[in-house]
């Protein structure tokens, strides 16, 4: 019951907030609104992650992302690409209430991408994060997602 709830959740999370966000200039977030919203987007991403660590299964993070992503990426691929935080056991759960620590964006490329960088300070372990997103039927969808612990 619980997993079903936070998947509607993060569905709603990334239906609602596309049309949302404007970008802004590298380390520039406009209002307060403009930072809820892209916390908003990190977080669905980073909690998505954190169930497919936790389940092993890497299905819904690989459907959550725009064709691209999803031809490039399939649950085996990514379950691959983060082994080591799964081995690390590293909890991405706590991303749900923390702030993000923006190093980097949000900015809108010349492809219309959105790309933002940043960090959480999740316990035991800070990450690192950088992530871009594509609009895909007016719904920012990720097409990159790269999660490290943060060597300091």
């Amino acid at each position: 019951m619980r997993a079903r709830l936070l998947s509607g959740l993060l569905a709603a999370l990334l239906m609602a907030a596309p049309g949302n966000v404007r970008a802004q200039p590298q380390n520039a977030i406009g209002s307060t609104e403009d930072a809820q919203l892209v916390a908003t987007l990190i977080r669905a991403v980073l909690i998505a992650l954190h169930q497919a660590n936790a389940t092993g299964n890497y299905t819904v993070l690989s459907q959550l992302g725009a064709p691209s992503f999803t031809v490039r990426n399939s649950a085996a691929d990514l379950s691959l690409a983060f082994a080591d935080l799964r081995r690390r056991k590293i909890d991405l759960q706590a991303v749900a209430v923390l702030q993000p620590d923006i190093t980097f964006g949000p900015v809108l490329d010349e492809q219309g991408l959105l790309r933002i960088s940043g960090r959480f300070a999740t316990v035991p372990e800070p990450i690192r994060f950088e992530l871009i997103w594509q609009v895909v039927d007016k719904v920012w969808r990720p097409i990159g997602i790269v999660v490290t612990p943060d060597a300091g």
